[in-house]
């Protein structure tokens, strides 16, 4: 592969205890150091267990690349900070063709100077087809090797997508209703920031099934 590709963080490198929600700055003693009229009520949650997919598997093929946090009390979504991104659940949403279709990615990784934000930000990055995806992760390998592009999306290109620290962040499209569908989860990428050549991304539609299976109230 012509790009050095970035190792993927997972649940297995580390110990989760937590997850905070209503962050914006991370540098900031206030969720709302920067913003007019939103709600300053950060909320910090304990984490119950987390659940990697039980098929996962990590390089040099990364497979099944998701999770699930279970809670042990549930988010108050009543915040003006705090708000929930919809699943792709309905047959539509599952169908969709996602190629050339322009998504949302969030995170707090690298920018494309290389230096660290401590302030969430969002970049509109192209998805690509699923020919096009194939052709690029699967240039080296030989016949005999695995499709590198099994449930996964591409996206990003030249000078816009996610870096070092985005990993298993959001990539996002707005349906007709004006509600945000999570369609990926950052799976891994190239090294350099903003590089000629796209991220991995864990297609949610191909694990709706499990995640159904696995929820509870």
């Amino acid at each position: 592969m012509a790009n050095p590709i970035r190792a993927h963080r997972c649940l297995s490198d580390f110990k989760l205890i937590g997850v905070r929600v209503g962050e914006l700055d991370i540098d900031a003693t206030t969720a709302c150091a920067k913003l007019d009229n939103c709600s300053d009520e950060i909320q910090d949650l304990r984490v119950e267990e987390a659940i990697p997919h039980p098929e996962h598997r990590g390089r040099p093929n990364v497979r099944d690349d998701i999770a699930l946090l279970r809670l042990r009390k549930p988010v108050n979504l009543s915040q003006r900070n705090t708000d929930a991104v919809c699943l792709p659940v309905s047959r539509r949403q599952q169908n969709l063709d996602l190629g050339r279709q322009v998504a949302t990615l969030a995170g707090w990784g690298s920018t494309e100077q290389g230096s660290t934000s401590s302030i969430l930000r969002t970049v509109a990055i192209p998805i690509h087809t699923v020919e096009n995806c194939r052709q690029l992760y699967n240039r080296d390998r030989k016949p005999s090797e695995e499709d590198e592009t099994i449930n996964k999306l591409c996206a990003g290109q030249k000078g816009m997508g996610s870096c070092e620290g985005d990993s298993g962040g959001p990539l996002v499209l707005r349906d007709p209703a004006g509600h945000f569908v999570q369609y990926g989860v950052d799976s891994y990428g190239p090294t350099l920031c903003g590089a000629d050549f796209p991220t991995a991304y864990t297609d949610v539609t191909k694990y709706i099934k499990w995640i159904l299976d696995t929820i509870r109230p």
